[in-house]
């Protein structure tokens, strides 16, 4: 599948206003951990200069799911990037193939929706 220029320049513009919006917008929160953002910020920093267009299939597959996994361990560790995770699924269409895109976007929404329900964002409907 061709990738157009463009389209992974505006990607890796889009992840950089993204970090520097959200890193801004910490300073207002006084629970907010400092030194972990940092950390999972300047990894998203340097995974945007990394873009597996014309590699082996599974570098391509190993670039989306470390993404991935990165953004779900920032929500555990209480650094909520949710449009990360948007960002790399969209890039999974255009890196890999609709099988294994699938599969990832399912697996990573049920491990998203675990730690909604752990953190009582998601209301459990009891009957009584």
């Amino acid at each position: 599948m061709s990738f157009p220029h463009p389209l992974k320049r505006t990607f890796r513009y889009l992840e950089w206003i993204f970090i520097i919006v959200h890193f801004s917008m910490g300073f207002n929160d006084t629970k907010y951990n400092f030194p972990v953002a940092i950390e999972i910020y300047t990894f998203f920093f340097v995974l945007s200069w990394v873009y597996p267009i014309n590699r082996p299939y599974w570098q391509r597959c190993c670039y989306i799911i470390l993404g991935l996994v990165m953004t779900v361990w920032a929500r555990y560790l209480g650094i909520d990037i949710e449009l990360f995770l948007f960002f790399y699924i969209a890039k999974s269409y255009f890196l890999l193939n609709r099988r294994i895109t699938l599969f990832i976007t399912i697996f990573t929404g049920l491990i998203w929706s675990i730690r909604d329900l752990q953190r009582n964002k998601i209301p459990v409907i009891q009957l009584e």
